[in-house]
């Protein structure tokens, strides 16, 4: 597809309206943190506390779920219409993770211990959340600005570091709590699968971010040079 001011306006459109629903994601999750760390009860009063303040009705993590869910329908599309210049395999692999966690955990099994084990929800939220921030707030000033400020440019390509190894372990240990939930069934050898993944997966966005950053950084350092 042509690049176009029309697509341009729709992709910038699309960025600052998911940087604003993950800054909302952020703004829950710490709100949770501070909830968590002052009640007086034990840990899966403080929990449950948590999640009702949320109002969730059907099942846990509903923002979460609906907004990753609305993520990855538009992305998807719009690398498969060639609206984007992505690949289609790190666009599959980077939100097939997030969607086991939150349509196949949160939404498929809602009353599995992996929803309800907080720490490990709070770690994902936080990775999740920050991570993408930073991610469309770059690609919302790239479609905006000629040159992006080499702070959110560094915090784009930097912060996978920790948050990308943060994620990884959180996901894997929701999945791994949520297998007595559906222990007999297909669904818990998919479960399984889907874990063993896990590290192979990991490996491959790893390794293609720090070709990304050694790529992009790079350059941007060497124009400061000239």
């Amino acid at each position: 597809m042509p690049n176009s001011v029309f697509v341009d306006k729709y992709l910038a459109l699309y960025n600052v309206i998911s940087a604003s629903l993950w800054c909302v994601i952020l703004f829950q999750t710490l709100r949770d943190a501070i909830i968590f760390l002052n009640y007086d009860s034990d840990i899966t009063s403080a929990a449950e506390c948590v999640y009702i303040s949320h109002s969730y009705i059907d099942y846990p993590h509903k923002t979460l779920v609906l907004v990753q869910a609305f993520n990855a329908v538009v992305e998807i599309s719009n690398t498969l219409l060639g609206i984007v210049k992505s690949s289609i395999p790190t666009v599959l692999l980077q939100f097939l993770a997030r969607l086991l966690i939150t349509v196949g955990i949160s939404y498929y099994i809602p009353g599995s211990k992996g929803n309800f084990h907080f720490l490990s929800y709070t770690s994902l939220s936080l990775a999740w959340s920050v991570t993408e921030v930073i991610r469309y707030s770059f690609f919302s000033a790239k479609l905006v600005k000629n040159d992006i400020p080499y702070s959110l440019l560094w915090l784009r390509y930097s912060t996978f570091f920790v948050l990308y190894p943060a994620g990884l372990f959180s996901e894997s240990y929701v999945v791994y709590l949520s297998l007595d939930s559906v222990r007999g069934s297909g669904y818990y050898w998919f479960l399984i699968f889907a874990l063993t993944m896990y590290i192979p997966g990991f490996v491959v966005l790893y390794g293609y971010m720090i070709k990304q950053r050694k790529k992009v950084l790079n350059v941007k350092n060497a124009k400061k040079l000239q």
